[in-house]
């Protein structure tokens, strides 16, 4: 029944119960049944931040986290989320749980812009987190 949703996947993220049925399949569904899901998410991290969810497989989790920090040193993407006002949330969720390299390599990331980040809104929240996992020893 799950291979229905091949090809529709990205439609139905973007709906209530649609949604909902996509998470169940990835909570509940072995990964070899889901695996057409999680890549139709790859290449979309940005634009489909709002309704983002953490797979638990560490490989699929590690390429989403890259996406989301892009592939140069400019930051382009995880700039642009931590100033949105859903993907701000986002991206303290990846902060939650992501593993300790990943982390590492996200807070370095994010530290250059602190300063900047604490003029938005939204971006202050990425702040008390970033300074939070700083003091608790975290990182």
């Amino acid at each position: 029944m799950v291979k229905e949703l091949d090809g529709s996947v990205l439609k139905c993220v973007h709906d209530q119960n649609g949604n909902h049925v996509i998470q169940k399949c990835i909570e509940r569904l072995p990964q070899d049944c889901i695996q057409f899901i999680i890549s139709s998410f790859y290449g979309k991290v940005l634009a489909l931040s709002t309704h983002l969810w953490m797979p638990s497989d560490p490989e699929e989790r590690q390429v989403l986290v890259n996406e989301m920090l892009g592939y140069t040193d400019e930051n382009e993407p995880l700039q642009a989320m931590m100033k949105d006002p859903f993907e701000n949330y986002v991206v303290q969720k990846v902060l939650e749980t992501c593993d300790d390299q990943s982390l590492a390599l996200i807070i370095s990331r994010i530290k250059v812009h602190l300063n900047a980040l604490k003029r938005y809104t939204y971006g202050k929240h990425i702040v008390a987190r970033v300074e939070k996992l700083i003091t608790t020893g975290a990182m």
